[in-house]
């Protein structure tokens, strides 16, 4: 890999193919907020759009790691290097829907306790409207 090289890469919410390929026909017209030279792989990119750079080089330290939990593997040396993106993409995407099931989890839990504790205030004002009319 080439160190030196670098690409320009805008992001706004999420990359788009499309903005990577603006970035790699060497539009470098960026009109957004924030700009970040993060490396990646070994490879620099300056990442422009709406997050912070904080937020950039997280993520960019995120996919580091994965590249290296890979490059750690024995059997990944094997890989052909083609099927070397493919299978960091599957560990990303395994990441995401685990993480998605995850959220969905959480949710579910909330949504019953919202209702445990809505059912436990109508058992309070009941319980309040009935000593009132046992005091009176």
């Amino acid at each position: 890999g080439n160190c030196d090289s670098e690409e320009t890469v805008s992001v706004r919410e999420t990359v788009t193919v499309r903005e990577i390929v603006t970035a790699r026909k060497g539009n470098s017209h960026m009109s957004s907020k924030n700009a970040a030279k993060v490396t990646i792989g070994g490879k620099t990119y300056t990442l422009s759009g709406n997050e912070s750079e904080e937020y950039l080089q997280e993520v960019a330290s995120y996919l580091n790691g994965k590249i290296a939990q890979l490059r750690s593997d024995e059997d990944y040396r094997n890989v052909p290097f083609d099927m070397r993106n493919v299978l960091l993409q599957l560990n990303l995407a395994d990441d995401y829907f685990k993480a998605r099931s995850e959220i969905r989890q959480l949710q579910k839990t909330l949504e019953e306790r919202e209702q445990e504790l809505a059912d436990l205030k109508h058992e309070l004002v009941a319980a309040q409207m009935k000593l009132e009319a046992a005091a009176h």
